[in-house]
């Protein structure tokens, strides 16, 4: 992304599809992280909390670019931005995010009813 903003109006799309296929193989595994983690019983809240909150991005990135443009006259600004973000993103889950391993969980008693659950 910081090469889209130092680059000219005929060198900055190559330099697009790279960043848009660093991310797309970069992002294959996301949601794997989250069902590893979170286990079978809680998978789908967790998936569901990661997907909700990582959509705001697609609500705030297009404001801001287009608050940004509309104040500098020009997409430099937004793409060092995202660059940094990315860049922090990156850095967080180098350093700050340990060994991904399943997570134990203790034994559950069975949320069914007494009627529902089969004894036999």
């Amino acid at each position: 992304m910081a090469a889209c903003a130092v680059s000219g109006p005929h060198a900055y799309l190559p330099w697009l599809l790279v960043a848009g296929a660093g991310c797309g193989t970069a992002a294959s595994g996301i949601y794997a992280f989250c069902q590893i983690l979170a286990g079978p019983r809680a998978a789908g809240t967790w998936t569901g909390f990661q997907g909700g909150f990582a959509n705001f991005a697609g609500v705030i990135a297009p404001a801001l670019t287009g608050f940004i443009v509309n104040q500098s006259g020009n997409f430099r600004t937004p793409f060092l931005l995202t660059a940094a973000v990315a860049l922090a993103g990156g850095l967080a889950w180098v350093f700050g995010v340990g060994r991904v391993e399943p997570a134990t969980w203790a034994p559950e008693a069975s949320v069914l009813p007494a009627a529902v659950v089969d004894t036999a």
